[in-house]
């Protein structure tokens, strides 16, 4: 779910249902629930960069595992594989 999108002027993003929370930044603000055994993959263009963090659970991203209260970075032009090992929560900024 995205959490965060474009409103108007480029790098001006909002909080779909909270106009009080702004980013001001070129980023994607995402946050999902994945329940256990779920996967999914997202694109990082070229330029951009990825921090994950996860509330709840445990993911694997890119094959190493994060369990409740880890993060990680991910630079480059990737796809960032997350597969759920556990019913999991994490918030996903995808930033220039």
């Amino acid at each position: 779910m995205l959490a965060a999108d474009p409103v108007g002027n480029p790098g001006h993003f909002r909080q779909p249902d909270n106009p009080a929370a702004w980013l001001f930044s070129p980023a994607a603000l995402s946050r999902a629930k994945a329940p256990c055994g779920d996967t999914v993959t997202h694109s990082l263009a070229g330029g951009r960069h990825a921090y994950l963090a996860l509330a709840a659970g445990a993911v694997t991203v890119n094959g190493v595992r994060l369990q409740c209260g880890d993060g990680i970075a991910i630079s480059g032009n990737s796809d960032i594989q997350i597969g759920a090992l556990q019913r999991s929560e994490l918030v996903l900024v995808d930033t220039a």
